[in-house]
């Protein structure tokens, strides 16, 4: 009977911490609750089902700022030099020996690869195969003044010389750096 009543103890007692725990967590909120709650939810896209939500509890609900699109990806390719081709067209021109203009939007510098290759990806980055690849061969990064994956990175190069395919993907070996110009 001792164990029986220790039981009921122990459960009332937890009943009762439940009870308190839940009645704390429903406090009205302050305005700082508020505001937070609102920018989760902006940042998330649910300003609507945020204050429709405020509104079926009875709280006040937050005025919705308006929201400013958001600016599209630039998918326009810049003017290119004369007689060179956009990093998209690469693949139509596999054989050719020609300058290839684009963004350089990945790089990555393998030194524990065989080859020591610095990849330049263009327009796309790695793994899409639509890119376009400018490679380093490591005996050539001594050619240039600076790591070239953290050079180029961001900017709109033009690279001359002989498209190539590597397992589907458009490329031009560069041996040195007056094979590649910024734009």
């Amino acid at each position: 009977m001792r164990n029986k009543n220790r039981w009921y103890s122990i459960l009332l007692i937890g009943l009762t911490l439940l009870l308190v725990v839940s009645v704390i967590g429903c406090g009205q909120y302050t305005k700082e609750d508020i505001e937070e709650a609102y920018q989760r939810g902006y940042n998330a896209g649910f300003t609507g089902g945020f204050n429709a939500g405020l509104a079926q509890s009875g709280a006040e609900t937050v005025p919705t700022p308006p929201i400013a699109p958001e600016p599209s990806p630039k998918t326009e390719t810049p003017p290119t030099p004369a007689g060179a081709i956009s990093w998209d067209k690469a693949k139509d021109h596999i054989g050719d020996r020609t300058t290839v203009c684009g963004p350089v939007v990945g790089t990555k510098y393998d030194a524990t690869s065989s080859g020591k290759p610095t990849w330049l990806n263009i327009g796309k980055d790695y793994p899409s195969s639509e890119r376009f690849v400018v490679i380093i061969w490591g005996e050539n990064r001594g050619n240039f003044p600076q790591p070239p994956e953290d050079y180029y990175l961001g900017k709109t190069i033009c690279v001359t010389g002989l498209i190539q395919e590597y397992e589907g993907i458009p490329q031009i070996e560069v041996t040195t750096p007056d094979q590649i110009q910024e734009q």
